[in-house]
């Protein structure tokens, strides 16, 4: 039988909850993470979200909805309370969780207000390596800092921090796992790719590197979930000369219905030049055995340490203050790696089956514990 839930202890964090963003993905299954502690009385920690959250956007069950209702209600209520404290500085007597930005500064809650909390904590997912003057004394002003990645956790430390933890993002395996195809795509070889629109995130790479590969597999499609609209998309890859039936974007998704368009994939492609944490996106992939091709830069590296993951190794720097740790990846490599993939399909599938093994090892519920232990040590 579940342990009576403790007494309620507050920690307020600056980001969103949503089923259809990376930081709210992060906010909502820390509510979940957290709602599951309580129910079992192994913590009193209420996550209560400083922004506004918008019930048409959480795509979960009844159960979940259950478990996280105390969590999203008591937010409710600080909003409320926000809404009268706009562009002002309040001090909370609870534990706050500030997001740091590029440039190495704090953001704000709904209605631009500054939270300052006893304590604060800082939590980053930093991609760009220009700081704003006077980091350093910023970080300092932080009992504790936690990094997505260890290359985050470095740069931090660099530039003046005291003490920083690493918590790496999760997977949850009751959705995201190896399951079967539902064979959509029968005798097409399909490649994968996610992540919103931008340079960071190296489509670019992906539809010069497709665009070769297709021209030699004519069963080759390219499924994409950038979050833009079709049309648009339809026509970016079209200038590249990837002709349009070799190319399917998903548009928005939530998070949960995700695996099964995954699964759909051959191969998933991530030559991203930078990742402040190790890459959501990728990791489900792994999580659900789809093989994974990673760039070997900034957050990547974790997941490449944790054994998952088919490495694009050639790495050219990109130009820039902002851009140290950056990579460009050779579209040559990335080519041969779909090639690999194309050939050999029973090492695909020891491949998939082991990032499957690697991702099972980082789940929401773990990578939540472990930042719940963090905040116990500075209490």
């Amino acid at each position: 039988m579940p342990a009576e839930p403790q007494a309620e202890r507050l920690v307020l964090f600056q980001w969103g909850v949503s089923s259809y963003f990376g930081w709210g993905v992060y906010g909502l299954n820390l509510m979940l993470a957290w709602g599951m502690r309580r129910a079992l009385g192994a913590s009193d920690f209420l996550p209560v979200s400083l922004q506004a959250i918008d019930p048409a956007h959480l795509d979960i069950d009844p159960l979940e909805r259950s478990l996280i209702g105390p969590a999203l209600q008591r937010s409710e209520q600080v909003l409320d309370g926000l809404r009268q404290k706009a562009g002002q500085r309040v001090t909370s007597t609870h534990l706050v969780l500030h997001t740091i930005n590029n440039g190495m500064v704090c953001g704000r809650a709904a209605h631009d207000v500054d939270v300052q909390g006893s304590p604060q904590v800082g939590v980053a997912f930093l991609d760009l390596t220009d700081y704003l003057p006077g980091a350093a004394e910023r970080l300092r002003a932080y009992p504790l800092l936690v990094a997505g990645s260890t290359w985050n956790r470095d740069l931090m430390l660099e530039a003046g921090a005291a003490r920083v933890g690493l918590v790496l993002q999760g997977v949850d395996p009751s959705h995201f796992h190896p399951a079967a195809r539902r064979g959509l795509f029968a005798g097409r070889f399909v490649v994968f790719s996610g992540g919103k629109l931008e340079y960071r995130k190296g489509q670019d790479l992906v539809v010069q590197a497709f665009r070769v590969f297709a021209e030699r597999h004519p069963d080759a499609l390219l499924l994409t979930a950038w979050a833009s609209p079709w049309p648009a998309e339809a026509a970016w890859a079209g200038l590249r000369g990837i002709a349009p039936h070799q190319v399917i974007e998903v548009g928005p998704v939530a998070n949960r219905a995700m695996p099964r368009i995954m699964r759909e994939a051959d191969v998933a492609l991530f030559p991203n030049r930078a990742e402040g944490g190790t890459n959501l996106v990728a990791m489900e992939c792994m999580a659900c055995g789809v093989p994974t091709v990673l760039s070997a830069n900034t957050g990547h590296l974790d997941l490449l340490r944790a054994g998952a993951g088919i490495a694009l190794s050639r790495q050219a720097p990109v130009p820039g203050d902002a851009h140290r740790g950056w990579g460009d990846s050779d579209v040559d490599e990335i080519v041969a790696a779909l090639e690999a993939v194309y050939t050999d399909r029973a090492a695909a599938r020891r491949e998939g089956a082991r990032g499957a093994v690697a991702m099972a090892a980082l789940s929401w519920a773990g990578q939540m514990d472990g930042l719940a232990e963090l905040l116990q040590s500075i209490l």
